[in-house]
């Protein structure tokens, strides 16, 4: 009995003294500001730490004292700080210098095996200056989505015919197509223009109808799409990528003339905000050609998967921009599948706008957007339809013209003004 209430003694002394330890958080950035993941931040004379996480984020529960804390990582000098953790003190902001010796040995010994980090390291010190270039200017966006039933199981079955599977993707499939006049200004300014909206379907269930959804710009070293996940994602052309992402060099590739380099990537861990993906940079120039990157779908809930593909080119032969977004995704929810093609052109550099002209509208309609005939849309469409988009489009109109028909609306007059008991009873009766 003794024994028992002595263990009772002891799991509350210990939760006492669990309850009293403080948390001391804090993030690890470069000299350059960036967050640097899985950084090895130990307690000196204790067998404790952590690692931070993809935003250089960290935290320890630690009781109240003095403590000396050791960081490190491949890459960068190891730091020593002494830290007095009391109460209500803020996060810790540390600062870790290059070790351009080491840096100097990782790239040697990747020359001989495989050069793809020697290929990011040269983009990540020429993107700063590519990026610098970009100021303020003004584009034209034109965005296709499609989405579709998965008719998968429905075509295996021998007994479904042909006719009854196009009927149903017809009928539950859908069709937007939507042209806008956008201007940006660096970094993140934009205000754009709907001058053309054509929805066959529910406008709510696609993906990315405004450039406002999202800047996929993979030369920043943090990515945030707010209309995509909660989650900011980390970069595989950054410096704290270097230690979060592995690299594998695929091949040089020829293209219009350029020499592009392959480079496959991904976590090097497990991680909430990393990607899976390919790029593709030119070589001497050091610039981005094409990104693919896959999100992880736990940080997309509603998404069971989503890609997103960025070609850049360069402008008037000054600035490195996107020339065309194309997202490929399939819902959670409905296991939809849907793809939206943006194509950003007609790009005019160096647009002047007045101080004032960057407000909180950032999105408009024209009064015509919504009446564009046949002609305009043929005049403006960059990526020629499918042959499934047009049967989607057929069919759309076709219910429309079949429900706004005179006869139609004449034959729903007629039954909503016959006269039953039901109606008199519990409705009451009206007539149009």
């Amino acid at each position: 009995m003794n024994r028992y209430w002595l263990m009772i003694i002891l799991l509350c002394l210990v939760s006492a003294a669990h309850g009293q330890n403080l948390l001391l958080k804090g993030h690890v950035y470069s000299s350059k500001m960036e967050p640097i993941p899985l950084v090895d931040v130990r307690i000196k004379t204790l067998q404790r730490g952590t690692v931070t996480n993809e935003l250089g984020y960290f935290e320890l529960s630690l009781a109240e004292g003095r403590y000396e804390l050791v960081y490190s990582a491949p890459g960068f000098k190891t730091l020593v700080s002494v830290v007095i953790l009391q109460k209500d003190m803020p996060d810790q902001q540390v600062l870790l210098e290059e070790d351009g010796h080491l840096i100097g040995e990782v790239s040697i010994v990747s020359k001989r095996k495989d050069q793809s980090k020697d290929v990011i390291r040269k983009t990540i010190e020429e993107k700063d200056k590519l990026q610098q270039e970009v100021g303020s200017y003004r584009f034209e966006a034109y965005i296709k989505a499609f989405e579709s039933a998965d008719f998968s199981k429905m075509e295996a079955k021998p007994k479904k015919g042909k006719d009854s599977v196009s009927l149903a993707r017809e009928a539950f499939s859908e069709f937007a197509e939507v042209m806008l006049q956008v201007d940006r200004a660096y970094p993140d300014k934009i205000k754009e223009e709907r001058v053309g909206v054509n929805i066959k379907g529910n406008k709510h269930d696609f993906y990315y109808l405004s450039c406002t959804e999202g800047d996929y710009n993979f030369y920043a070293n943090l990515i945030r799409i707010p209309s995509l996940s909660i989650a900011t994602f980390l970069s595989p052309l950054s410096r704290a990528g270097l230690i979060a992402y592995r690299y594998k060099y695929l091949g040089l590739e020829a293209d219009s003339g350029k020499m592009l380099h392959h480079i496959y990537f991904k976590p090097s861990q497990s991680s909430n905000a990393l990607f899976e993906g390919e790029v593709w940079i030119e070589d001497g120039v050091w610039a981005i050609r094409k990104m693919k990157a896959a999100f992880p779908n736990h940080q997309t809930p509603e998404f069971k998967s989503f890609e997103a593909t960025v070609t850049y080119e360069r402008i008037q032969d000054r600035m490195w921009l996107p020339v065309q977004y194309d997202f490929s995704y399939q819902k959670s929810a409905n296991k939809k599948k849907g793809r939206t093609l943006v194509k950003f052109d007609k790009y005019v550099l160096d647009t002047a706008f007045k101080k004032s002209y960057f407000n909180t509208e950032v999105s408009a309609t024209s009064d015509s957007a919504y009446h564009r005939d046949t002609t305009f849309w043929s005049s403006v469409r960059s990526v020629p339809l499918t042959t499934e988009e047009i049967k989607v489009i057929r069919y759309r109109d076709s219910i429309y013209e079949f429900t706004h028909s005179e006869k139609y609306q004449d034959s729903m007059e007629r039954k909503n003004n016959k006269l039953t008991l039901m109606k008199v009873v519990w409705f009451g009766q009206g007539f149009d």
